[in-house]
């Protein structure tokens, strides 16, 4: 899986500090989403598993087109943020679509 996503150059304490900023900003953008979507979105902890899908998408597309982490830096937390933000969104706003049909 790490080598995948394109981690597995990482040593343990960076691996444990990327898997803690995954964590806490997928809570805070779970939150800031359950705020925003009061009775269409999925919960603290639903934003907050979709976030951390997206956390893993973004780490994989990064890996894809531009290559592997360095080391964890704020580069990575706004991969984090984007991405944990565009996939809530879409799938927001799926659900938001087919709640109205």
């Amino acid at each position: 899986m790490l080598q995948l996503i394109g981690l597995s150059h990482l040593a343990n304490k960076e691996l444990f500090l990327l898997a803690l900023i995954a964590t806490c900003a997928s809570f805070a953008v779970g939150w800031i989403m359950d705020l925003i979507m009061r009775n269409v979105g999925f919960g603290n902890f639903g934003n907050t598993f979709i976030c951390l899908m997206g956390i893993l998408g973004g780490l994989f597309l990064y890996n894809r087109f531009y290559g592997r982490l360095a080391s964890p830096d704020i580069a990575m937390v706004m991969i984090f943020v984007i991405g944990a933000v565009m996939i809530l969104l879409v799938i927001l706003s799926i659900t938001r679509r087919f709640l109205r049909m």
